[in-house]
């Protein structure tokens, strides 16, 4: 379960919002504007950002000020990744769910909505979480190389604006029809008895690396992953074919795949994936590139303001992110 976190200076009134102008299915700026009125008329300094530059300087330079309450991700959960990459160590980070998958909000309890996310903001909880580390960039999902990672690629390079759960039938058609499941290998730092100190090569045909049990479309390759012990789970299909693989995803969408010959749960600090055909990989389901890959666990990297119903979840880890003294807030 995910560990505490500590209140920020009570000065702290700076709230900046990075949004996502291509998030999702529609356009969402009056959303944003909606939690935007509702801060500022509690007494927040609010500044949003629309462009991908300016947020690490920003946050960076509120966090040194002591000004620095939170950084909000305002779109899917590239957006939210982006933010992650983008902020300091240390910074408290709100999701406000606007994109197609919003499984970062799902896994906090956050719901869509200004109202909702304001009440997160001004009377939340902050607790903390491990990251995920792919060729250095963070990640707070998963990471994987197979097919659903060639589904992505796809996706993205015929990607004109918004997009829907529907544009995603396209590249996965074509992909399970022409993908061909190349040989991937993996050098793995295991933490299970005594192979704990010697990397194990394993072969594998797809490869999904879990820090939060949640995944799309309702599946969950690692359903006993925990974000907060400092490792990561890695999931392994062994088998490489058309049916192969749309048989591994039945089982994982009905919970079927523990246990199975051609499946493998592992928990590791670190691996490294590589193949000697051109594979690519996905990071919280935006494109990362091709292998190779050099994967780790960031124990405690993420800050997270959870919403005040959502906090029993992380029982006396959970920190009270009240309001600052002297700012009038809604009841």
């Amino acid at each position: 379960m995910t560990s505490g976190g500590e209140l920020a200076s009570n000065g702290a009134r700076r709230i900046l919002i990075a949004a996502n102008p291509i998030s999702g299915a529609r356009p969402s700026s009056g959303t944003i504007e909606r939690l935007q009125s509702l801060l500022i008329d509690a007494g927040y300094n609010v500044v949003i950002l629309r462009e991908r530059d300016g947020l690490a300087e920003a946050a960076e330079r509120s966090l040194h000020d002591g000004e620095l309450r939170a950084v909000v991700a305002a779109g899917g959960d590239g957006t939210v990744g982006r933010v992650v990459n983008q902020t300091p160590p240390g910074v408290p980070l709100a999701v406000l769910p606007m994109g197609t998958e919003n499984l970062v909000a799902r896994y906090l309890g956050q719901q869509r909505g200004a109202d909702a996310v304001f009440q997160t903001l001004h009377r939340g909880h902050l607790i903390r979480m491990d990251a995920g580390s792919a060729n250095g960039r963070l990640f707070v999902l998963m990471c994987s190389a197979g097919l659903d990672a060639e589904v992505v690629h796809r996706l993205h390079i015929a990607r004109r604006g918004h997009i829907t759960r529907l544009s995603y039938a396209k590249p996965l058609l074509q992909t399970i029809r022409s993908y061909g499941y190349p040989e991937l290998t993996l050098s793995v730092q295991c933490t299970d008895g005594e192979s704990a100190q010697q990397p194990q090569p394993v072969s594998a045909r797809w490869v999904v690396v879990v820090n939060v049990p949640l995944y799309g479309l309702g599946l969950n390759f690692a359903p006993q992953a925990d974000p907060a012990d400092g490792q990561l789970d890695v999931c392994t299909l062994s088998r490489g074919s058309t049916w192969s693989g749309m048989w591994f995803l039945w089982r994982v969408r009905r919970g079927l795949h523990i246990g199975r010959a051609d499946c493998t749960l592992r928990q590791c600090a670190a691996l490294r994936i590589e193949s000697a055909g051109d594979v690519a990989y996905q990071v919280d389901g935006d494109p990362g590139g091709r292998l190779p890959i050099d994967i780790e666990a960031v124990p405690g990297r993420l800050k997270f303001v959870v919403p005040p119903e959502a906090a029993a979840k992380w029982g006396d880890s959970a920190v009270l992110f009240a309001a600052w003294p002297g700012v009038e807030g809604r009841p």
